[in-house]
């Protein structure tokens, strides 16, 4: 994905899918390998073109998160089967772990109450799926509130 140096972001958003867009109070990170992980929650903002990471109950590695402030406005996203592909900017464009990482693919599939993803910077890939994701990539499990 292309996006012209000075575009306004509001202009290239479109509201989040379903799938993520509603506040989940368990969320779990892990590297693509297992080695590290942290925890958190994850809170759809009103306008329901951003979301907001937030890792509140423990630290998070900085190779578990591309974002320093977890702000995140949804670009573009397909549905192919029960999985969704989430092209995601970020907001705050802060440098972390010396990468600074302008997008991200989030990769989603809902199983019942638990919402499976794998985030991967910079674009979607091919071999991605909702349960893999190779090096770099990251590993996500939210549990819903409500259960929707």
């Amino acid at each position: 994905m292309l996006i012209k140096d000075g575009t306004s972001d509001t202009n290239l958003a479109v509201e989040c899918p379903n799938d993520i867009s509603r506040n989940f109070h368990s969320v779990k990170l892990s590297a693509f390998d297992g080695t590290y992980s942290c925890s958190g929650k994850l809170e759809i903002l009103t306008d329901k073109l951003k979301m907001k990471m937030n890792y509140t109950y423990n630290f998070c590695d900085n190779r578990l998160k591309f974002s320093v402030d977890g702000l995140w406005r949804c670009l573009h996203y397909i549905t192919s089967g029960s999985t969704t592909y989430l092209a995601t900017l970020n907001m705050d464009r802060s440098v972390v772990g010396g990468q600074t990482y302008s997008m991200v693919c989030y990769t989603l599939q809902r199983q019942d109450r638990i919402l499976k993803a794998t985030l991967y910077p910079r674009s979607c890939r091919s071999d991605q799926t909702a349960t893999y994701v190779v090096s770099s990539g990251v590993h996500a499990e939210m549990y819903d509130i409500l259960g929707r």
